[in-house]
């Protein structure tokens, strides 16, 4: 202590340094409710942030399902389809040959009547 009183410059130095603390102390008490708030409500946007997510990955998982069951309707559908296309060109293709028949049929008519 009696180094202190001796060195004016040492106890200068040490009243800057409690300046400092106490001025930063002052601050801490003065800024603490608005960083206070400021936590408060970083730490609620937060907790919004988390349910705006979990809401967002709820849709992406419930489009997902849709997906995969419109993939697999229209898998059904064209498989469907397919079978539905082959009835379609086998009547077709029988109904040509009743056609074709039956014109051999009126041709042989038709040359009986002009002889």
């Amino acid at each position: 202590m009696e180094a202190l009183l001796q060195n004016p410059e040492a106890f200068r130095e040490m009243g800057f340094f409690w300046t400092f603390v106490l001025v930063i102390i002052a601050a801490c008490v003065y800024f603490a409710p608005i960083i206070k708030q400021w936590l408060k409500t970083h730490i609620e946007g937060q907790k919004r942030t988390d349910q705006i997510i979990e809401n967002c990955t709820a849709a992406i998982n419930n489009n997902s399902e849709a997906l995969r069951n419109n993939s697999e309707a229209l898998r059904d559908n064209l498989a469907d389809r397919d079978k539905m296309v082959a009835i379609i060109r086998e009547h077709d293709r029988a109904s040509d040959l009743r056609f074709q028949e039956q014109n051999a049929s009126l041709s042989r008519i038709e040359h009986e009547i002009h002889r």
